[in-house]
């Protein structure tokens, strides 16, 4: 490895190449809360640099607070006129885009030492937050591991296909077509004359001193390190104001959006042709990408990553078959719903069936096949993935309370898109503050004793912990039940407040998917939410309002997969403000 990156040192421009590399790469965000529960996010509400929205007139950049009401917001917009512009910037590539990128660009798939994980963001909950994601050491270390892996196989493949780079590398008129060819793979648009001479002199240095395959797999190296390949740019010409992303990057922009991959052949000729600029071409490319397999698997990652799980790993409550039925079905409902179904949010959170094997009877009770293998649920009792075993589970060690606040504050943050006010900063709570009456008694009748007791916190937990009550009939393994161990009724109904248009009372948590599944503050939050995880970035509804709205706007009860070609399309528009 030494010797590899000694040589990297030498390719003229590499080591400021490095240096810019990490250079801008962006610090984390300041995590924080907002202090009303109709704002906005999954955890702090403050913009990051790279979002900061553009005035349309000044193309100045003014930091924009988030909406208190974030749903009035994005309600209230007005949509015909001009949007501001984003500002332009620089992300790195995902683990998953650069894996992908590496195996269409090189026919080589990438092996070796997993690279670290991507950060998780609290702002938005999802790994992809293009501020939080910079080069580390420890994933520059994994960039230069990786390229040692790859070069000696993929400069075979080179030496193939160009054969007369085996004798006579160091001529450009040799070098040059593998460089152009293999450059713009990499790189997602062609080398400029500058880069093509630049590489060129490399690999003329190189085979004086070794043979071809080692001097080819240096370049192979090079490339993979710069950060023309590791980074996502929307930068158009980076001149100061208003200016127009280049085809190339419209041509990413798309394919990296939808399939976390890089641009295919189609898609480069569009950009090579300048038609990316029209938004029909962009619409007939984004339905192509929606057919490739990596669109599919972007959207699993999604739901993954969107879905507040019970943790089901290491638990010895539940026998492996079933265990493994519980994660299926999780799988299998997304994935049935989105793409056999094309279905919509709506479907997601009330459809009265479900996917998966039959061992999930053992928690369901009786399950009725239907048509294209779903299973009827049991009426009144169940209602798409909030009553579901992944959502529901905990483990048998979690206490009552932390069972109910768990799934209160997950309805909340994740299907509303709000976020309870923070804890006072001298607050010392204990395990007993939420249990003053004792453990026998029912979590209704402790949750009424703590709003007594201890108003100031009530004042918080009153906003989710109603909402968690409402899940009282599943017990921490997902089982339907009426009556508690000590033979009390179970009381679920109430009513949901400060949740926009799926506000309103409710007899059970069928009833609280029902009013959330058929709401515009449902739908525009799971698009919210997709948007983030897809662009990298927090949305602010103030002034992404109509990002939020958009596959709304564009159909009622818009499909799922509608999300991808709707957000991919706004993102590879032609126009961002640099300063």
């Amino acid at each position: 490895m030494s010797r590899t990156r000694q040589r990297l040192r030498s390719f003229g421009g590499w080591s400021s190449a490095f240096s810019w590399l990490s250079a801008t790469a962006v610090v984390a965000m300041a995590s924080g809360c907002q202090a009303d529960i109709t704002g906005g996010g999954v955890g702090s509400t403050e913009r990051g640099p790279s979002t900061t929205a553009v005035g349309p007139t000044t193309n100045e950049p003014a930091d924009v607070p988030e909406p208190g009401d974030w749903f009035g917001a994005v309600q209230q917009a007005d949509c015909k006129a001009q949007a501001p512009l984003e500002r332009t910037r620089i992300r790195r590539l995902s683990t998953a885009q650069w894996n992908n990128t590496v195996t269409q660009a090189l026919a080589v798939t990438p092996s070796g030492p997993a690279f670290p994980d991507d950060a998780l963001s609290s702002t938005t909950g999802f790994n992809t937050d293009a501020v939080l994601n910079k080069v580390s050491v420890l994933l520059a270390n994994a960039y230069f591991d990786a390229g040692d892996g790859l070069a000696p196989q993929a400069a075979t493949a080179a030496l193939q296909k160009y054969a007369c780079l085996s004798t006579n590398a160091k001529d450009v008129a040799c070098s040059a077509p593998f460089l152009e060819d293999y450059g713009a793979r990499l790189f997602r648009r062609p080398l400029t004359d500058e880069e093509t001479a630049r590489y060129a002199a490399f690999l003329s240095a190189r085979a004086a001193l070794d043979p071809a395959e080692t001097a080819v797999g240096s370049v192979l190296r090079a490339m993979l390190l710069s950060p023309n390949m590791v980074y996502l740019t929307e930068l158009g010409n980076s001149k100061s104001g208003e200016v127009k992303l280049t085809p190339y990057e419209q041509a990413s922009l798309l394919s990296y959006t939808i399939a976390d991959s890089p641009p295919d052949q189609a898609l480069l000729k569009a950009a090579q042709k300048g038609s990316l600029d029209d938004a029909s071409e962009r619409a007939t490319h984004a339905a192509r990408l929606l057919l490739l397999p990596g669109a599919r698997a972007k959207y699993a990652d999604f739901w993954q990553q969107y879905l507040p799980l019970g943790d089901l790993r290491g638990t010895t409550e539940l026998d492996s078959t079933l265990s493994a039925a519980i994660e299926d079905e999780t799988k299998q409902h997304f994935d049935k719903i989105v793409w056999q179904q094309n279905g919509s949010f709506a479907d997601l959170v009330t459809a009265p069936y479900t996917y998966g094997a039959m061992a999930l009877s053992a928690l369901y009770g009786t399950l009725t096949p239907g048509q294209n293998g779903a299973l009827t649920l049991p009426a009144g009792q169940r209602a798409g993935f909030l009553t579901q075993p992944g959502f529901l589970f905990l483990p048998a060690t979690a206490s009552v309370p932390h069972k109910v606040v768990h799934r209160g504050l997950a309805v909340r943050r994740r299907l509303l898109c709000q976020s309870p006010p923070p804890p006072p900063a001298n607050l010392m709570p204990t395990a007993s503050d939420l249990q003053p009456l004792g453990a026998d008694a029912t979590p209704l009748e402790s949750f009424a004793a703590f709003q007594t007791q201890k108003p100031a916190c009530a004042a918080c937990h009153v906003t989710f912990q109603p909402i968690g009550l409402a899940f009282e009939e599943f017990d921490n393994l997902g089982k339907y039940r009426t009556t508690y161990e000590s033979g009390k009724p179970i009381v679920t109904s109430g009513e949901l407040n400060d949740a926009g248009d799926a506000s309103g009372p409710y007899a059970n948590a069928v009833e609280i998917a029902q009013h959330i599944g058929r709401s515009k503050i449902g739908e525009y939050c799971f698009t919210k939410q997709y948007a983030e995880y897809a662009l990298g970035r927090h949305l602010n509804a103030a002034t992404d309002a109509c990002v939020i709205r958009a596959p709304s706007d564009a159909a009622a009860n818009s499909p799922i997969q509608k999300l991808a070609v709707v957000v991919s399309d706004i993102e590879a528009r032609t126009h961002r403000v640099h300063n």
